[in-house]
């Protein structure tokens, strides 16, 4: 950082100007983007009071500042290399004070950045925490977009440095893009080997059990996954990891909703962590195929009657009304918004009370396509009396008290 102190009085205040500067990018461009960044001090004469200021390179304003508190400013502007003179002014309603003496300062022609990345760890048992940074070896960098190779979102970063923990056992490649302030990047990746959890002696690792609603078929589809089957015997179950091996970001939850759309075997995997920290993974297959070219989708329908009210809200949901034209339908899986599925093309159900469902059905036909379709929202109050109360593919059940004295 180079500093330039710069005092020039006049009639409408001194000034003590100084201007750091550090080239933070560069470009092919004739003219590139540059930042600087300076700091001021200033005196008033007389009654005159002082509402901006003015940064100038050679007869151009580059920056203004509108706060007359400001101190100091950042300034990016396009300019060629060279050598020029910068000046400084302050305004007010009266006008504008004379510019500042002129202080040459030097825009180097600017080089692309070049990092390297670094990790606290390149190995580990799982669960494996690791810090990885990335070392600006030329240029500046004003941003950071990191990659860590399992699913997870990437991320930006206006610091050089992000903390991630693997849960899977794989061997992972992670990665730094850092992008100066005209857009040039420079991309550095390292590897992460994570290795099976060393379980402490007496420890029983949980068990993850992965259940999906199909195992193949004709793309695109969606397949309802769920852990709610999975156990350990220290404590409970705290998280539920899901990777679904195809490059997408992963989900957390007991249960989840993937779109396969490209053929291919996948082995989509759910992790488990325990509230000891103990880990455990297991997979299914998914086998996705291209779609027959002249193969309709199925149509899913499906009626439903009351069977029990009371403390609880007990329904029966029948399929029957899908259809598909020119195949078999295969599967049917019912999702009724409370993290609960279940399949067949006849199902019971019972709902807690003082709750507000969604109710979806998805059909799936011999070639693998799907069609789904959904039913209104279910609402019921606890102390029923009245009798049901139909509204277009819902149900609402009413109680004596109105609703503002639940």
């Amino acid at each position: 950082m180079q500093l330039f102190p710069v005092k020039k009085c006049s009639a409408l205040c001194c000034l003590v100007l100084f201007l750091s500067t550090s080239l933070i990018s560069t470009s092919s461009h004739a003219e590139d983007l540059h930042s600087i960044h300076i700091e001021w001090a200033y005196e008033v004469s007389g009654d005159t009071s002082v509402n901006g200021f003015y940064l100038y390179k050679g007869n151009s304003i580059i920056c203004e500042s509108e706060d007359s508190t400001d101190r100091t400013m950042n300034c990016i502007f396009e300019s060629a290399p060279g050598t020029f003179d910068f000046y400084l002014s302050a305004y007010s309603e009266n006008g504008e004070s004379p510019l500042s003496a002129p202080f040459p300062f030097t825009l180097n022609e600017i080089v692309p950045p070049v990092v390297e990345i670094n990790s606290d760890t390149s190995s580990g048992n799982l669960p494996v925490t690791a810090t990885l940074s990335a070392e600006t070896l030329q240029g500046s960098v004003t941003r950071y977009h990191w990659s860590f190779g399992d699913g997870t979102a990437d991320t930006w970063t206006t610091e050089n440095h992000v903390t991630h923990t693997y849960y899977i056992t794989d061997q992972y490649t992670a990665t730094v893009t850092a992008r100066d302030i005209n857009y040039n990047t420079d991309t550095k990746s390292l590897t992460i080997n994570v290795s099976p959890q060393d379980l402490p002696s007496g420890v029983t690792a949980p068990t993850a059990n992965i259940r999906s609603s199909i195992s193949s078929g004709a793309g695109p589809f969606s397949v309802s996954f769920d852990g709610l089957a999975s156990t350990t015997a220290n404590g409970e179950i705290s998280q539920c990891i899901w990777n679904f091996d195809d490059n997408s970001q992963i989900a957390w939850g007991e249960t989840a909703v993937h779109t396969y759309s490209i053929p291919g075997i996948y082995h989509p995997t759910l992790t488990v962590i325990d509230s000891q920290g103990i880990v455990h993974s297991s997979s299914v297959t998914i086998v996705v195929t291209d779609p027959p070219s002249d193969n309709n989708r199925p149509t899913a329908g499906f009626t439903w009657s009351l069977v029990q009210q009371n403390e609880s809200l007990t329904l029966d949901f029948d399929a029957s009304p899908s259809k598909d034209t020119d195949g078999q339908i295969q599967s049917y899986v019912w999702n009724f918004g409370n993290s609960a599925f279940e399949t067949g093309s006849q199902v019971t159900h019972t709902f807690p009370v003082n709750r507000v469902h969604t109710i979806s059905l998805t059909v799936t036909d011999d070639s693998g396509l799907q069609h789904t379709t959904s039913m209104n929202t279910i609402t019921f109050l606890k102390d029923i009396h009245a009798a049901v109360v139909y509204h277009v593919n819902s149900i609402l059940l009413k109680r004596d008290t109105p609703p503002s004295e639940l």
